[in-house]
């Protein structure tokens, strides 16, 4: 939990704004896991402490899943088939939404964070 700075919660922002993960596996068409880097999250103002809230907005494939979902910083692990022998590599894009609530003044701010994995088939 961040402590506020004061004032109304103005706005919040992601660094980095897109993350990215790759998972490898011996089986073709094989579910694997990729995990990505962390990001996280800063508010501007408010007068409270925060509390944060990660959630899955959209994208292709299996929906991934935020490791840390209540916390300022997380990353995110997408378990989903691998490529084959043609297509080694396949890849998938999607959001999350962190929303930050001011807990003294009840005013909340979002960001979105982009969420890239590679699901990789070798031999």
């Amino acid at each position: 939990m961040l402590i506020a700075s004061g004032g109304l919660l103005r706005s919040a922002s992601a660094s980095p704004g897109t993350v990215s993960g790759v998972g490898n596996t011996s089986v073709q068409n094989g579910n694997v896991a990729a995990t990505t880097n962390s990001t996280t999250v800063s508010a501007v103002g408010g007068s409270g402490s925060y509390t944060y809230a990660w959630a899955f907005v959209a994208g292709s494939g299996t929906s991934a899943v935020a490791n840390s979902p209540s916390a300022r910083t997380t990353n995110f692990t997408r378990t989903s088939a691998a490529g084959n022998s043609s297509t080694p590599d396949k890849n998938y894009t999607g959001s999350f939404r962190c929303t930050v609530t001011d807990t003294a003044g009840g005013r909340t701010a979002t960001v979105d964070v982009v969420v890239n994995t590679m699901h990789t088939y070798a031999v």
